[in-house]
């Protein structure tokens, strides 16, 4: 279905069966704090190291496996079938450091880890600074034959299972002070102290500890690449994890729909198989539908890389693939745990777990809004080209930037269109009575006419939203008429407003406005497709063409 050539399927079929074999031990996991026996978990990395499923994306030459993007996430989408984070024995060293590491690191530590002997983790994220690693404050201190880092590290992931760690820190003096390095560094060594070890939701044998770094001495030969290359190296380190998460995430929504699908069959409410329930089959329909999307979604971007595109269109996919990948995988275990009812809040049950670990995968490598931030503005692009669709709840994702400034930074009514856009048509769009088709309404067809909303603006505009101001009367104008006014979640319309902008014919001359009640979603839009909610009117703050219409029918 896939484009999978045999050798893509054979390995595929490994990872399965490798995956199956881990999956007994998750209960035993869940009760000992993630912890195995010593002797299991070197079983099952010398079954990966022995079956090709260990360093897929290291090179041969190094003691990788050599295999394609798309192998590695055949083979980590497998893992991702299993709880407990007992799948990360697949392990991934970096594949970006053979291109730029010397002899010795080759030899001290690049090729042990290859082969399963050594096992690294990465020191980078701070108190604040997570997803933005621009906002470091670490620093390395060029001292003699070496360097001096000070500084203290968040949520080091492995740390506790790691022999060498990663640091990414900010220089200090010299010609590129300011700038970023990446240096590799032992445990033990003097001056690395862990702070704390927080406990997480997760139940994991990896831990992620504070760790501190006060005056810790590296040598020259344990720089990574150049000084000032830090940077480089975590942005090719995020984009390669941010595919590995969302193949994880397919494999993770796909045991649950399985799991799921099961027990359906089996569990008999009321003389019935649960599965034969019409409001059951429609969520693990679409559980099967989004993951079908995530998939198709996250193997086009693994052949994207495969195929050498440009590195920013690929670290913008990653982004729009991790993000997908990930709210989709939360959303197939959220039902799944209802589908399992209480069973499905045990923690000896597989939706239950799921649905405690899925929660991080849209928070490290990259915040799911910081993976939309990446998304958001193409290469080569100095502001965000706002869609004409930026409504509702994408349009707190997408709506960031406008010709390259923060709309939080233009004054309210300072006037900015996008590049190359058209002027706005003179009738507006509208909304059928079903809701469900746009259109443009003609003068004197006495449709339903609406105050035209503005496109979001980001968060600057966010309060001028109808439904954040629910209690404060408002005026509804359309072309400088008044059509009438709403007051809290009640619609007051002109019954004496004339022509193609009447909306209530009365039929009995002037009299009060005739309330109408209206029901506000958490996005400003109305419930009912008959029900109007309008803005305020806000001509000078115009971006682009018309998105889109709050609609009364005629």
């Amino acid at each position: 279905m896939h484009g999978l050539s045999d050798a893509d399927l054979a390995l595929q079929a490994r990872a399965r069966a490798f995956a199956d074999a881990v999956i007994p031990w998750e209960e035993h996991a869940e009760a000992h704090e993630g912890e195995l026996p010593p002797e299991v978990v070197a079983g099952h990395q010398a079954r990966a190291l022995a079956e090709g499923l260990f360093a897929t994306n290291l090179p041969v030459s190094v003691g990788g496996q050599g295999c394609t993007m798309l192998q590695q996430v055949l083979v980590q989408e497998q893992g991702g079938r299993v709880t407990n984070a007992l799948a990360w024995v697949l392990a991934t060293p970096p594949g970006w450091w053979p291109e730029v590491a010397t002899a010795h690191q080759l030899r001290t530590w690049l090729e042990p880890t290859a082969r399963g002997e050594r096992t690294e983790c990465y020191a980078i994220t701070e108190e604040h600074a997570g997803s933005d690693v621009s906002e470091l404050t670490t620093t390395a201190r060029r001292e003699g034959d070496g360097y001096v880092l000070n500084g203290t590290k968040w949520h080091m992931t492995s740390y506790n299972e790691a022999d060498h760690v990663f640091v990414q820190a900010v220089l200090e003096g010299g010609g590129h002070a300011g700038e970023h390095v990446l240096l590799v560094v032992d445990k033990p060594t003097a001056g690395m102290a862990v702070v704390r070890t927080p406990a997480y939701t997760h139940t994991f044998a990896h831990h992620h500890p504070i760790v501190s770094f006060t005056d810790v001495r590296v040598p020259t030969a344990n720089l990574i690449g150049a000084e000032g290359d830090g940077m480089r190296f975590s942005h090719e380190w995020f984009r390669f994890e941010r595919v590995m998460v969302a193949a994880r995430c397919l494999g993770a929504a796909d045991r649950l729909i399985e799991e799921t699908a099961a027990f359906a069959a089996e569990r008999r409410v009321g003389g019935v198989p649960l599965a034969e329930r019409q409001l059951v089959q429609a969520m693990l329909a679409d559980s099967v539908t989004e993951l079908a999307a995530a998939r198709a979604l996250v193997y086009g971007v693994a052949r994207s890389v495969d195929a050498g595109e440009d590195r920013k269109v690929l670290h913008a996919r990653a982004a729009m693939a991790k993000l997908y990948a990930s709210e989709m995988a939360g959303r197939v275990a959220d039902r799944c745990v209802q589908i399992f009812g209480g069973r499905g809040y045990m923690r000896e049950n597989v939706a239950e777990r799921f649905a405690r670990e899925l929660r991080v995968e849209r928070i490290w490598e990259g915040g799911e809004r910081a993976a939309a931030g990446h998304r958001r503005r193409p290469a080569g692009q100095a502001g965000l080209q706002v869609p004409r669709w930026t409504e509702g709840p994408y349009s707190r994702r997408l709506g960031r930037e406008v010709g390259g400034k923060s709309p939080s930074s233009l004054p309210f009514g300072a006037k900015r269109r996008r590049p190359g856009c058209d002027p706005p048509p003179r009738h507006r769009p509208f909304l059928s009575s079903s809701g469900s088709q746009l259109g443009h309404p003609r003068p004197g067809s006495g449709r339903a006419r609406a105050v035209r909303e503005r496109p979001f603006l980001g968060e600057h505009h966010n309060e001028r939203r109808a439904a954040r101001h629910v209690g404060e009367a408002v005026s509804l104008q359309r072309g400088g008429r008044r059509l009438g006014r709403r007051a809290g979640d009640e619609l007051h319309l002109d019954p004496r407003v004339e022509g193609d902008d009447r909306q209530v014919r009365a039929g009995r001359g002037a009299v009060d406005p005739l309330p109408m009640p209206v029901s506000l979603s958490p996005y400003g839009a109305p419930r009912a497709a008959s029900a109007l909610v309008a803005d305020r009117v806000i001509e000078k703050a115009w971006v682009g063409p018309p998105t889109t219409s709050r609609v009364a029918a005629g």
